[in-house]
Parts: structure tokens; sequence; C-alpha cells
């Protein structure tokens, strides 16, 4: 850009000091309101999938203290009603093995959210360790592992716990603040354009 079109970009701008302050006013509470939305999401976001990952713990271990009783007298009947009552509304499915590491029951979130049983002859691949184990998956999901304890390990507890949610936070409280900040500013000018008059 040349010097003489920066020259008639500024001659543009408003000659009256109170317009200039006015507007000056307007970016800067819109800039500070933009900043607070960002940090503000950002912390929500860190804190909801915290969050998550320690509700992902706590059933997975819950999971897998009461599937012990079940694999030891081979009720899987009951073992999948229980996976079916144990689901919260961010689990994507919870798996049980077997001490062979052959699934012994799993339930799955449809697409329409509802949670069904899954019938299918798999097999687990369980983490190498032998406590709770958290791993991120390549979707943003985590998965949660714990092993089924009776003395031993008899099997392996696994939920997948979906943090859409925490994910989704972000874009939602941006475009909220965006809003106001929009409003704001329009206040503002109205505000001028009232004492202008």
């Amino acid at each position: 850009m040349s010097l003489r079109a920066r020259i008639k970009a500024l001659a543009r701008l408003p000659r009256r000091l109170s317009v200039q302050l006015s507007l000056l006013l307007s970016l800067l509470i819109a800039a500070t309101l933009i900043a607070h939305a960002w940090r503000t999401a950002d912390r929500q976001s860190h804190y909801l999938e915290g969050s998550a990952r320690k509700e992902a713990v706590i059933l997975v271990d819950s999971v897998a203290a009461s599937s012990a009783p079940l694999i030891r007298v081979d009720d899987l009947a009951s073992l999948e009603d229980q996976l079916l009552r144990s689901a919260a509304p961010d689990v994507l499915g919870i798996r049980v093995s077997g001490r062979d590491q052959r699934v012994l029951g799993e339930v799955a979130r449809a697409a329409d959210g509802t949670l069904h049983p899954v019938y299918a002859q798999a097999r687990l691949t369980p983490p190498m360790q032998t406590g709770t184990l958290l791993a991120a998956r390549a979707d943003g999901d985590i998965d949660a592992w714990a092993p089924v304890m009776n003395g031993e390990v008899i099997g392996w507890a696994h939920v997948t716990f979906s943090l859409a949610e925490a994910r989704a936070v972000r874009p939602r409280v941006l475009k909220e603040t965006l809003v106001v900040a929009a409003a704001a500013i329009l206040v503002n000018l109205w505000l001028l354009f009232l004492y202008l008059q």
C-alpha cells in the first residue's frame, strides 16, 4: 500500500475526537470480550476433559469390580444386563473379557444414541500393565482399561468414553462471545449516535 493510499484511508476515519474515542472503546471492548472468551473456553474445555477422564476411570473400575463375581459363576446374561445399566450418556461402549481375552459381554451406543448389546466373537487385546489405564484414541475419545480381579486377573473391562462435549465447548463459548461483543459494539455506536444528535 502506497503512502498516498494510506493517507486517503486515514482521511476516511472520523475526524471528531468523540467519535474516534467511541470507536476505539468499542474495539477495546470487543477485543477484551474475545480474549476473555478464549481463555474461558480453554479452561472449560480442560475442565470437562479432566472430569470425563475421572468419570471414565471410576466407571471402568466399577465395571471391573462388579464383573468379577459374574465371570466367576459364568453368568453372562447378568453381565450383559449390568453393562447396559452401567453406561453413562458419554459412554460409547463397554466390553468385558474373560481370562482368555474372549469378549464375554459387550454393549455399544448406536447412531441414534441408544445402547444395545453386541454379539460378536471378538477378543480384547488388553494393555501390558496390570492396573487401570487411560489411553487416547485417534478420534479424540478415550479408552479406559481395568483388570477384573478375583485374587488374580481373570479378565479385563474396557470402556470407550466420548470427549465430544469437551471438544464442543470451545466453539460454542466463542460463538456466544462474538454475539455479545457485536451487541456491545452496536449498543456503543447507538449511544454515540444519540449523543451526537
